[in-house]
């Protein structure tokens, strides 16, 4: 019997199905089972322990005060990278370290993330009432969808809100 081809079909079965994307999240955000499964992945490929270990890295550079902290960091992961062999990954990063936008999350701590889950409300909204014909009643929507409506942002004038340029 092949080894090889043994530990390949074992890791083959672990990758699969529900498993696939237990390997995006942080390690805090995974359940007993999850770790417990890829424990069982990591003891037969090292390659994905360390891996893994690149990811929980990267993620932690998000929690750094400074740019120079994160640069840093993501400096440590494109070593890592680089030892691994990991090409597409080195390229990746590579890529961030000379992105100028990603430091400016770093000066001002400001993300899109608002204004991200609000354009997926108004989509959603348009999905579920295709073809509303007032828009007046549509803006009402948004805003009530959003929390805006009974909520401590209400503002008896929405023409300040909604106010077009």
């Amino acid at each position: 019997m092949d080894p090889e081809g043994s530990v390949a079909r074992q890791m083959g079965d672990l990758m699969n199905g529900k498993y696939r994307y237990v390997f995006l999240r942080k390690n805090i955000n995974r359940s007993r089972r999850d770790k417990s499964h890829l424990e069982q992945v990591f003891r037969l490929n090292n390659r994905m322990a360390k891996l893994e270990l690149l990811k929980e890295k990267f993620h932690s550079m998000f929690d750094c005060k400074t740019k120079e902290e994160a640069q840093e960091i993501l400096n440590t992961c494109y070593e890592w990278a680089y030892e691994l062999k990991a090409v597409l990954l080195v390229k990746f990063i590579w890529r961030l370290l000379e992105e100028k936008r990603l430091w400016n999350y770093f000066k001002y701590k400001v993300t899109t993330s608002v204004s991200e889950g609000i354009n997926r409300v108004i989509k959603g909204l348009k999905w579920q009432a295709y073809g509303y014909r007032d828009m007046e009643y549509f803006k009402l929507k948004i805003m009530q969808k959003c929390g805006y409506l009974n909520s401590k942002y209400h503002n008896n004038d929405s023409s300040l809100i909604w106010s077009s340029h």
